[in-house]
């Protein structure tokens, strides 16, 4: 395993939580991470994300079926990141 060190950037796993029926606002924030910027504060590379969200859109069978899917989804994720829409 390497270490980074110092002023180095990293991608983050995020893990986008949202509604599917505010699913076109939530792909303007979802598509960002495709963009590389340089930071203008410290010159250094903004390098986005990895985009580990859940595309589901049919009903589940209840309450446990869902929180399974959530915790499978957000598992190798170091970011949670929680998106309220005008259908959440």
């Amino acid at each position: 395993m390497s270490r980074m060190t110092y002023g180095q950037s990293k991608k983050r796993n995020v893990f986008f939580s949202f509604h599917y029926a505010d699913v076109m606002q939530v792909n303007n924030v979802r598509k960002s991470g495709e963009f590389k910027q340089t930071s203008s504060d410290t010159g250094r590379s903004i390098e986005g994300f990895n985009d580990y969200s859940l595309w589901e859109s049919r009903r589940l069978n209840g309450d446990d079926a869902l929180k399974r899917l959530i915790r499978e989804g957000v598992q190798n994720t170091s970011v949670v990141c929680v998106l309220v829409g005008s259908k959440t």
